[in-house]
């Protein structure tokens, strides 16, 4: 049975010497070292002493707003590019001027997905002067990938009421601006929820 063991030196507030054996790729077993190694060691066992490093299992995605993307997706436009190739801003633009006109006169165009990770160039990310590309008279509201920022045109920070003068919201919220002042179309949510 081949495993691997880890431990660390005496852990003072647990007042024993904890192990842990992993075999296959899963953890089998946690507890006190003289235990572990008992019941787990053998010829063929990969000995590990962490020396008071930690060990945690690999999550493949521990972070994920599985309520907020049910709601998106029946709701807005799934920006979302996992194949290759990515997105470029021309094609999200694109894609945000053809769904627009599906949007009645007076309505907003909600997006999500945007991930700036895996648009071409990489890390490039929507602006105001991008969304009025694809239209000037209906509000856009893209939301990126994370949940956490935003990007909307100038159709949008107008009817928000938003200028270059507007504080930006108490808890931390930014209206992103540029390095004249002007306002970007990048919203960040208060840091304090992250």
């Amino acid at each position: 049975m081949k495993a691997f063991l880890a431990w660390n030196q005496k852990t003072p507030q647990f007042n024993k010497d904890p192990a842990l054996a992993i075999q296959g790729g899963k953890i089998v077993a946690v507890g006190n070292k003289d235990v572990v190694v008992k019941d787990w060691k053998a010829d063929s066992t990969k000995v590990i002493d962490l020396k008071g490093q930690a060990v945690m299992p690999g999550f493949v995605e521990p972070h994920v707003h599985i309520m907020a993307t049910s709601v998106f997706e029946n709701l807005g436009l799934n920006l979302s590019n996992f194949t290759l190739p990515y997105d470029t801003k021309d094609t999200l633009i694109q894609k945000v001027k053809a769904a627009v006109k599906s949007v009645p006169q007076g309505g907003w165009l909600i997006g999500f997905g945007v991930d700036p990770s895996r648009i071409s160039p990489f890390m490039a990310e929507l602006n105001a002067d991008d969304l009025d590309k694809a239209s000037k008279d209906v509000s856009i509201f893209i939301v990126n990938q994370s949940g956490h920022i935003a990007y909307v045109n100038h159709k949008a920070i107008e009817l928000a009421g938003i200028t270059e003068s507007t504080p930006n919201p108490s808890g931390g919220g930014i209206y992103v601006k540029d390095a004249k002042g002007k306002l970007t179309g990048k919203l960040v949510e208060p840091l304090t929820s992250l």
